[in-house]
């Protein structure tokens, strides 16, 4: 049964989700059951197959993934407006 009033909205105090998010199924979790299939020996290294999880999410649209990646392979870049010329070291 349904708790909605006849327009359609949830009644107060009802969840449209009462069991919550399914637990294991997050970018933690891939991560984790791909690092977990690594076999003994292989060259691969952990923050390897890590990228290669994030790039894999990212292709499926996950955009917490996208946001992960990009924030350390591209960090912000420093942006100055004006009419000197600075070089900055970093």
């Amino acid at each position: 049964m349904e708790a909605r009033d006849s327009q359609g909205k949830w009644l107060k105090g009802t969840s449209p989700n009462p069991g919550g998010r399914p637990k294991g199924r997050g970018l933690r979790a891939e991560i984790e059951r791909k690092l977990a299939e690594v076999p003994a020996g292989s060259n691969e290294t952990r923050m390897e197959r890590i990228a290669q999880v994030l790039v894999e999410k990212c292709e499926e649209g996950d955009m917490r993934a996208l946001e992960l990646l990009l924030k350390r392979v591209w960090p912000e870049r420093l942006s100055v407006q004006g009419d000197r010329t600075f070089k900055l070291h970093s």
